[in-house]
Formats: structure tokens, sequence, C-alpha cells
């Protein structure tokens, strides 16, 4: 089993170019879905989305244009969980929860992420 790691990206440079956003992104990340069907019509579906420290550029910035200050934002662990009820073999209705234990986590920051969300969906084939 190999393991790569890759370097945290060097401090940029302010240029008139738009910097690469590397910084945006996790060294890490995993997402893991069970569908378990427990009855003929009713499949049910906890995952789990697992989320590596990041770097964001920071809030506030140093006065000289020329640095740019990043922060570490959190690596984070999120639940959800959904269940689709085969109403006919044409219509089906999901209901889910995600972010299940209402974890606070940031990609950003300074933007909180949204809390525990519910979803409702209907599906419809012809």
């Amino acid at each position: 089993m190999a393991h790569c790691q890759k370097p945290d990206p060097p401090a940029p440079r302010r240029s008139a170019r738009a910097p690469a956003h590397r910084d945006r992104w996790p060294r890490h990340n995993a997402y893991l879905r069970l569908d378990w069907q427990a009855m003929d019509n009713l499949t049910i579906s906890p995952s789990i989305e697992l989320s590596s420290s990041r770097l964001s550029e920071s809030a506030i910035q140093p006065e000289d244009p020329g640095k740019i200050a990043y922060t570490r934002m959190g690596g984070f662990g999120l639940a959800n969980l959904d269940a689709e009820w085969q109403a006919t073999d044409q219509a089906s209705v999901v209901f889910g929860i995600h972010n299940l234990f209402d974890r606070d986590y940031q990609l950003v920051e300074g933007y909180p992420e949204p809390g525990r969300t519910f979803f409702l969906t209907t599906r419809m084939t012809f």
C-alpha cells in the first residue's frame, strides 16, 4: 500500500494573474456509502465524508500587498443518512439528512457551512 502526501504549497505572491486555488483543497478526502435494502421497496443509505485540513486565505491580510496570509482550517467528518422508498416501478421518494450530528465546520475562513440539513426529493421515470 502506497501513501502519497503532497507538501503544503508555498505562500504565493500576489500578481495581476489569479493565483492557483490549491489552497482550497485538502490533502485527503474520503467518502464511504453503504446501500442497505431493508425491504423490497426501501433502501437505507448511511454515508460518511472525511476531509483533512486545508489552507484558506485569511480574512485579515497583511498591509504588504505582496504577501498573502493563510489560515489552516481544521479537518472534519460528517455523517449522512438517506432512505429511498420505491413507491412504484416509475416513482420513488428520497428523504435524507446531511450532517446528521450537526457538526460545525468551515471550508473557507469566515464562512461556516450549514449545520444539519434535511431534504426530500421525488423521482419519476417514463
